[in-house]
């Protein structure tokens, strides 16, 4: 059946929530794969600041890891507010499905 060409209220509904589903889709694998992408860095930043810390007993690269720390810090900020926003995006999802179910019982 083809609901997009339909002049019915309920067929219209039933297209928008299939759409409104598939875009919060694909915001909540785009906030999963910034939220990856982060851990990553995060690692990474970490075993730099380890290697750091033993040059800084030499009284070497002090300021970079001052620098680092902040950054890494900055990072652990952004993990958060993304993991914030991902959880709100996957429940938008479920919502979405349940209208879409909903939408497809009264037809």
């Amino acid at each position: 059946m083809n609901v997009a060409g339909s002049s019915k209220l309920h067929h219209g509904m039933r297209l928008w929530f299939v759409q409104q589903g598939d875009e919060a889709d694909a915001f909540s694998k785009l906030i999963f794969s910034c939220c990856m992408h982060l851990r990553r860095v995060i690692a990474k930043n970490y075993s730099m600041m380890a290697n750091m810390e033993g040059l800084c007993d030499r009284e070497v690269a002090m300021e970079s890891l001052v620098s680092l720390k902040k950054t890494q810090e900055r990072h652990q900020l952004m993990l958060n507010k993304f993991n914030d926003l991902f959880n709100e995006a996957k429940d938008g999802v479920r919502e979405e499905v349940a209208n879409a179910v909903k939408m497809n019982k009264f037809n």
